[in-house]
């Protein structure tokens, strides 16, 4: 149920995601209970050799945040969620996001982010799509078998710590 790593990014080891979960496993500091988190705006990403626009089709996404007495930040997703993906020539596909993930923001900057299928993913930066790139990912994707889950660090760094089992390019998916 994931637009897009840096939407919920900002919108991304298994030692290290391991750590960085215990610290958040503890009661909150504040939780905002279940609220909704849509309808999101229209998106556009370069890729196929043309421009993208990824719409909401279906959106019933609940988010909820969770803050601990030291300012780490859990943010979770939960829903249906739809989209359409349109490419300037009218080739098109519909993929269905529906699931849960959660994003882990530390006070030290880092941020994890576990994606379960299925999912579309799309890099925001050069540095997303250069980590995609290094991990053998297409530069924009749907799976719907495993989990993607990014590491970024403090410093902007962006490392895919486990990649999902079917990724295709969302190239091969437009008809």
């Amino acid at each position: 149920m994931h637009r897009g790593i840096t939407r919920i990014l900002a919108a991304a080891s298994s030692g290290l995601a391991v750590l960085a979960l215990s610290g958040l496993t503890a009661a909150a500091a504040t939780d905002t209970g279940w609220v909704p988190d849509g309808p999101y705006e229209p998106e556009t990403v370069n890729a196929c050799g043309t421009t993208l626009t990824i719409t909401d089709k279906i959106n019933k996404v609940e988010r909820r945040e969770r803050v601990d007495d030291e300012g780490n930040v859990r943010e979770d997703f939960r829903g249906k969620y739809v989209v359409k993906v349109k490419a300037a020539d009218g080739r098109k596909v519909v993929l269905d996001n529906s699931g849960s993930y959660s994003v882990f923001s530390y006070a030290n900057g880092d941020t994890f982010v576990p994606v379960r299928s299925p999912a579309l993913i799309y890099p925001f930066d050069p540095v997303e799509r250069a980590a995609f790139k290094r991990a053998g990912l297409p530069p924009v994707f749907y799976y719907t078998r495993g989990r993607l889950e990014l590491f970024i660090k403090s410093d902007g760094q962006e490392i895919v710590l486990k990649k999902p089992k079917d990724p295709v390019s969302i190239c091969k998916l437009l008809r």
